[in-house]
């Protein structure tokens, strides 16, 4: 979960006594996303996410199933992909939810991203990339949005017993392009970080995702450099 959105998470029970997870939001914006991508996943894709068991909105306070499982970093090299694979197959549907209608375009949306991050930015950017990455936009015209999870990382991935996979923290859950479900692994890729390049191909076969067609290239680029100047003024 990103700074400024976090939450007091904690084991608690359910009056029959079994383990739950209480998740006390601090930030209302968190809250309401998480509330409701869960209360829409849990009616129409069970299994995605963990069982929203009840709320209370008074003080942004959610009661979650507890998922029994390892992250998929913790599994051994053959298991590993399997398990990012099922990852990609459970945001494949996840895609396929109905999404609400959205006035701005997705092209436009991802350029006025940019520009605001660039704006926030402690660096300073060269005009001529400014003027890059704002034109990288364009990759995204005609592009529709999905519902995405938006944080898709080892952290909040679980990995049943039985193989099947879960995934937590639906806190940044909206409709959006499909590439801010693999930007973080990308980024991870593309810094060499071990065995990254290996969990996004898996991700990406699950997914469905050609990483290798020209134009999902140039929007992935584009996403992983709004990753990176993410990064940059949150860290500042």
């Amino acid at each position: 979960m990103r700074r400024g959105e976090q939450a007091d998470v904690s084991l608690d029970q359910t009056t029959s006594g079994e383990r739950c997870v209480r998740k006390a939001h601090f930030a209302a914006a968190g809250y309401l996303r998480e509330r409701d991508a869960l209360q829409t996943v849990g009616r129409l894709a069970p299994g995605l996410a963990p069982a929203l068991l009840r709320h209370d909105d008074a003080t942004r306070t959610l009661w979650l199933a507890f998922v029994e499982g390892v992250a998929p970093t913790a599994l051994a090299r053959a298991e590993r992909s399997r398990a990012f694979e099922a990852v990609g197959a459970q945001l494949r549907r996840l895609a396929a939810l109905p999404v609400p209608a959205d006035p701005v375009p997705l092209e436009q949306a991802m350029a006025m991203r940019a520009h605001a991050w660039l704006q926030r930015t402690p660096a300073r950017v060269a005009a001529g990339e400014v003027d890059a990455l704002l034109g990288e936009a364009a990759a995204f015209a005609g592009a529709q949005r999905r519902w995405c999870h938006r944080d898709v990382r080892d952290e909040n991935l679980r990995v049943r017993p039985d193989g099947s996979v879960v995934l937590l923290d639906w806190g940044q859950s909206r409709p959006d392009a499909e590439e801010s479900d693999l930007v973080r692994l990308a980024r991870s890729a593309a810094d060499a970080e071990p065995g990254a390049e290996a969990d996004l191909a898996a991700l990406c076969r699950g997914l469905g995702y050609d990483r290798a067609a020209p134009l999902q290239q140039r929007r992935l680029a584009f996403a992983v450099a709004l990753e990176r100047l993410a990064r940059q003024v949150t860290a500042a």
